[in-house]
């Protein structure tokens, strides 16, 4: 095998068309374990090894049974996906040794699995979003799996957490129609919020529900691929990126040098951002399956179809396109729909709200406060720390939020009725999620002070005479300044602010003196 020297990455200059496919792990959210009835501990914290009963450790004699639940958020998560859900679809056994399959084989599907022939469109193209272009990523087929223990890795030893034997999994397999690690980031992230959205897995992406193996080849040909190499178990965004683009780039050198691609599996390392050898890849020869002799054939009927269809919720589609009849902006509406039952907390507070307001409000308030405490709990320090790494800490979600829909609204209705400042307004938010009070916000105004002042004309003119009298001199000489005007107005109104003890409305005070210095 050639030995290619370390790759510097660049911009790939080549015309060889990029082929990427891939293959995606999702742990269903279930109740119970694919073919046991162990707690499906996805969403739950459990000791490690302590949720595996005697067919989850692979003991001689325990049996598969089905789980019903499974399959059918199988067939919910192929009506998602476009796909053709299939009348009968069989399990089968895959011999292959590997210390985290504790029967010694895997059960899956591959010839007849639950669904087929799916789809989802993406935005494809630059960043801006209204150069993007539509693009449509077929999916080959859906199919349900067990999955392995986890290997956790401690110094020299590799240790075993079978909490995680035989967790139900969806495999999503794609056509290699992607062709950039962009396009192939923004698919994946459309795929995980679907699936967010129409419940059928959680958000734990660092705990390893939401894998991917990618597939890339380079070709000259129109109608040939390439020879594939396969990258293993990348769990989050910025690894698949990285990960694409110095295989792309490693491959572009190979081909530059008259040197074959191997077919390969590969690794990636996070810290060098390179991928490397784990071994050559086997073919389908290689592998044994067998049909799993203790499972029935699974039949769907269209009755069960359409039943399950219409338990599914309101379609992301539709989501976006209310999202934007409000007026909001691309931007906002992505930031609503990513984080799990926002849109729902969203709407709850607009309700006979300004929506923009409302939606500022949430992004710049809201977010950042789940942000930050996400990056605290991860031990990251600070927010900006947390969103370069986001992927990689435990977020937190609406469901962590120490504040109601009903309070939030009531924190902008004291800023838009003019009761406090806009400023002050967000204090008493933050003080409300730090810690946690129960008082409502404008009790928590009257005990802080923070309820501005109502003043007439009678009462301004009092107060800017008295300031008047007091600073002589010093107005005199910003009199003197060039832009005096607004030299005047900045020293009035912090004088203002400090005999009003800044209970005053700033918007009331400004109007006032431009009124006032105009007139003098």
């Amino acid at each position: 095998m050639a030995v290619v020297p370390k790759l510097n990455i660049v911009k790939n200059l080549t015309k060889r068309k990029v082929c990427i496919g891939l293959e995606i792990h999702a742990t269903l959210k279930t109740k119970h374990k694919l073919f046991s009835n162990t707690i499906n501990h996805s969403n739950i914290n459990f000791k490690q090894n302590s949720n595996a009963n005697l067919f989850d450790l692979g003991f001689p004699g325990s049996l598969p049974v089905i789980n019903n639940e499974a399959v059918c958020q199988a067939i919910k998560a192929s009506l998602v996906l476009n796909a053709n859900v299939n009348k009968f679809s069989q399990f089968l056994t895959f011999y292959i040794y590997s210390y985290d399959l504790p029967l010694g084989y895997q059960i899956t599907q591959k010839d007849h699995p639950i669904a087929n022939y799916g789809f989802l469109d993406i935005m494809s193209g630059s960043k801006d979003f209204q150069s993007k272009v539509k693009k449509r990523i077929s999916i080959n087929q859906i199919q349900l799996e067990m999955d392995s223990a986890k290997s956790i890795q401690n110094n020299n030893y590799v240790y075993l957490d079978f909490n995680r034997s035989n967790q139900p999994v969806l495999e999503i397999v794609t056509n290699p129609t992607l062709e950039s690690s962009d396009d192939t980031v923004s698919f994946l992230k459309l795929l995980l919020r679907e699936l967010i959205h129409n419940e059928l897995t959680i958000t734990n992406i660092e705990q390893g529900t939401f894998r991917t193996d990618v597939n890339i080849s380079l070709t000259d040909s129109l109608d040939k691929f390439g020879t594939r190499c396969e990258i293993k178990h990348l769990s989050s965004f910025n690894s698949i990126k990285q990960a694409i683009d110095f295989e792309i780039e490693r491959q572009n050198k190979l081909l530059d040098n008259g040197v074959e691609v191997q077919h390969e599996t590969r690794g990636f390392n996070e810290k060098t951002l390179e991928t490397f050898l784990l071994r050559e890849k086997e073919m389908d020869a290689d592998y044994r399956f067998l049909p799993e002799p203790d499972l029935p054939i699974i039949e769907v009927s269209d009755r069960v179809i359409d039943t399950l269809r219409s338990e599914l919720p309101e379609s992301l589609q539709a989501r976006r396109e209310r999202l934007l009849s409000y007026g909001l902006s691309d931007y906002t509406v992505n930031v609503l729909m990513d984080q799990y039952k926002a849109v729902e907390f969203f709407e709850k507070c607009a309700k006979n709200r300004d929506k923009k307001k409302v939606a500022n409000w949430m992004v710049g308030e809201i977010f950042r406060f789940l942000n930050e405490n996400a990056a605290e709990a991860a031990g990251l320090g600070d927010e900006s720390s947390f969103n370069e790494n986001q992927e990689s800490v435990m977020s937190l979600s609406m469901n962590d939020l120490p504040i109601s829909a009903e309070r939030l609204g009531e924190v902008i209705d004291l800023v838009d009725s003019e009761q406090v400042s806009a400023l002050r307004g967000k204090n008493i938010l933050r003080k409300i999620l730090r810690e946690k009070l129960t008082e409502t916000p404008l009790q928590i105004a009257k005990d802080l002070g923070y309820i501005q002042m109502k003043i007439d004309l009678e009462e301004f003119n009092a107060i800017f005479e008295k300031i008047a009298a007091e600073n002589y001199k010093q107005i005199e000489r910003l009199k003197g300044k060039k832009n005096a005007k607004k030299s005047l107005k900045g020293f009035f109104m912090g004088k203002f602010m400090s005999e009003t003890k800044g209970k005053l409305n700033p918007l009331d005070c400004d109007k006032f003196l431009e009124e006032k210095l105009d007139q003098n």
